[in-house]
């Protein structure tokens, strides 16, 4: 069994774990919550990256990315996305308290029964489908190069099968992945760093991930010009 698996299984099982502790109000409040916020997230990136993407820098990167400028365009939305949901839980979780919500949440863990637990373990298992998810956008992103992650068929369960963030993210999955296959080709050369540029690039053109406006604009900042010592 891959050490992937391993801790994805110890994952639920903690979640279940704490799912049961907590109850089934408290639970599905943090579900809704991370769930709500990733959704929105989603939107709010996409737009926010549109309106800051010239003015945002774009690194080069060290090891098999290294040159590959164009990969900054997936750094920045993930960044931006990751931010946005936590801005949005703060905010949820703010107007929850002003309305006294969360005091009533809190107030519902105290002297839960046991079918209460049992409901709360078997929210805990969305809850931390959706974590996983999120946790993988990030640790997919090309400059990482986790090829055992890339790789791992469980993990393309969870990320092509999580309710609407698999559809939301499904371009930025498609790249992550199809990048992180195509920086371990024998190709990718120093010599070679022009067209592996233009090969992402064209993929992400392809897929819709991007469109033809950004790039075009990124390229005359020269922001996608790389270099490989």
């Amino acid at each position: 069994m891959q050490i992937i698996n391993i801790f994805i299984i110890i994952a639920f099982l903690l979640g279940i774990f704490l799912g049961y502790q907590k109850g089934a109000i408290k639970q599905l409040s943090d579900f809704l919550i991370l769930f709500i916020s990733s959704i929105l997230a989603g939107f709010i990136s996409d737009i926010l990256f549109s309106i800051t993407y010239k003015y945002l820098p774009f690194l080069n990167f060290n090891g098999k990315a290294e040159g590959l400028k164009i990969i900054n365009i997936i750094l920045w939305k993930i960044i931006i996305y990751i931010i946005c949901i936590i801005i949005l839980i703060l905010i949820i979780r703010s107007l929850l308290i002003k309305f006294k919500l969360y005091d009533k949440i809190i107030d519902s863990m105290v002297d839960i029964s046991p079918l209460n637990k049992i409901i709360g373990a078997l929210l805990s298992i969305p809850l931390v489908f959706i974590s996983i998810f999120n946790i993988c956008l990030i640790l997919l992103l090309p400059n990482f190069n986790i090829t055992q992650l890339n790789d791992s068929k469980v993990i393309s369960k969870i990320m092509e099968n999580t309710p609407i963030l698999s559809l939301q993210n499904k371009n930025l999955y498609n790249n992550q992945k199809y990048i992180i296959k195509r920086i371990n080709m024998k190709d990718n050369t120093s010599k070679n760093i022009k067209k592996l540029n233009k090969d992402i690039e064209n993929h992400m053109l392809k897929t819709g991930f991007i469109n033809k406006n950004i790039i075009e604009n990124l390229e005359k900042e020269k922001k996608l010009i790389g270099k490989r010592n």
